[in-house]
């Protein structure tokens, strides 16, 4: 019985997983745009991205920001397992998926469209976050929107499996986290330098 539940399961997760790199990827190019045909030169993103940049300019909290990121994740964690026991709740793990990948988008345009070339090097400090962060929640969305959409019996093996893969979804977001803390904030401070 578990055999064949896990077969099931895994199958449905390999499309799922495959599904949340497009939905996040579509949420991106969404961002993208939305910001090019809905904001291109406006005073307030301007305004916005000053005060950013006059935040990483005066020193950052890292404490705050890895604080803030695990808190985050954390809620994301928890909304991403609730939906994993109620079929609509893989709509909401799409739409979340497309936020993110949509802010994403929506960021990385205003940086190169108010700051050109030196926008690039802003773009790229993000990097270490999303090599960490994407797969993460194409993992744990994946995961929880297969077992949403399983009606099969969940057995006592099964559940032992998903309490280890809560902790070390857990464990990678506690990374993320870190490395939003010292990687990305270092890497912005460096790259806001001289900017006004």
């Amino acid at each position: 019985m578990f055999d064949e539940f896990q077969e099931s399961f895994a199958r449905v997760r390999r499309t799922f997983y495959i599904l949340a790199f497009a939905l996040i990827l579509a949420g991106t190019a969404a961002g993208a745009f939305f910001l090019v045909y809905r904001y291109g030169g406006s005073e307030d993103i301007r305004s916005y991205l000053g005060g950013v940049t006059d935040r990483f300019n005066g020193g950052v909290d890292r404490k705050n920001v890895i604080f803030g990121a695990a808190k985050d994740c954390a809620a994301v964690l928890a909304v991403f397992f609730i939906c994993g026991f109620v079929k609509p709740g893989v709509f909401v793990i799409a739409a979340e998926l497309i936020r993110r990948g949509f802010v994403t988008g929506f960021t990385v345009a205003a940086f190169i469209e108010y700051y050109s070339g030196r926008g690039l090097l802003l773009a790229a400090c993000m990097l270490p976050r999303a090599v960490i962060l994407i797969p993460a929640l194409a993992m744990v969305g994946s995961v929880n929107a297969a077992l949403a959409v399983n009606s099969a019996e969940r057995t006592k093996n099964f559940k032992i499996f998903y309490i280890f893969f809560l902790l070390a979804s857990a464990s990678i977001f506690c990374a993320f986290a870190i490395c939003e803390g010292f990687l990305t904030t270092t890497f912005m401070k460096w790259a806001f330098a001289g900017v006004t």
